[in-house]
């Protein structure tokens, strides 16, 4: 294997950028988290398409569901890419790059009514920015503690886990605080959200 592209670039820094680099990584990790409440999420996402969108019959949770292997398989793509990239050129360029791919991505699919554009952009461009994201968040936290990187690596990425855990609760809390269930079925019979869960 080629020693230039796994290597870890050594950071000389004070003693206060490397906690805050590390705690940085697992905040931007916990974001990425947000992947994993996918699941939790597609319910309201599919409903919203389902009453408001342009096209009903593109609105089924058979379609919604392509949404999660698309941002793992685009990411693993994007992982090996963003390692390379970010011990290239600055981190913290790749970071910003990165985030506005993820930021803008996301933001641009909330304002499209059409389900297919919305599971290809939202898929894809946070795909690909998780990808970019993720690795480098990973690579910039352990660059400080290079004799202590399993521990740092762990931390970074239990902020992943964290992240599915708490943004599952917040889509749950912010979509449906009434706690409704579902009573309606889409046109596969998959139940889905009134209009005002919606």
């Amino acid at each position: 294997m080629n020693e230039d592209y796994v290597r870890v670039p050594q950071i000389s820094t004070s003693s206060k950028s490397g906690p805050l680099c590390v705690v940085g990584s697992w905040v931007i990790v916990l974001i990425l988290g947000a992947q994993i409440a996918w699941g939790n999420m597609s319910t309201y996402i599919c409903s919203y398409f389902y009453h408001y969108g342009n096209d009903i019959e593109g609105a089924t949770m058979a379609k919604f569901y392509v949404v999660q292997p698309l941002i793992v398989f685009t990411s693993l793509f994007f992982f090996p890419i963003g390692m390379h990239i970010s011990a290239q050129y600055n981190p913290k360029l790749v970071l910003a790059v990165s985030g506005l791919i993820t930021f803008s991505s996301v933001w641009i699919s909330s304002c499209t009514l059409n389900p297919q554009v919305f599971i290809y952009l939202y898929g894809l461009g946070f795909g690909v920015g998780k990808g970019l994201f993720y690795s480098t968040a990973l690579q910039s936290g352990i660059s400080h503690y290079p004799e202590r990187k399993g521990m740092v690596a762990g931390l970074v990425v239990c902020g992943f886990g964290f992240g599915g855990f708490t943004w599952g609760l917040l889509a749950r809390y912010l979509c449906n605080p009434e706690d409704l269930k579902p009573s309606l079925l889409d046109f596969n019979g998959e139940s889905l959200f009134s209009p005002e869960v919606a």
